[in-house]
């Protein structure tokens, strides 16, 4: 559902989600990630092979 929204409505829709101590989303290539906290672990796959960013 999300990805029908365009990037400022999908930004409200995400703010809008409770605190919680772990969460887990996918993007699609070049679509802005969001807030991530200092503690946060962000992935990214390049050429099937999967890399921390």
């Amino acid at each position: 559902v999300l990805l029908e929204l365009d990037p400022g409505r999908r930004r409200l829709f995400r703010d809008r989600l409770p605190e919680a101590e772990q969460i887990i989303y996918t993007f699609l290539p070049g679509e802005e990630t969001g807030r991530t906290g200092e503690d946060s672990l962000t992935y990214e796959m390049l050429n099937g092979v999967l890399h921390e960013r």
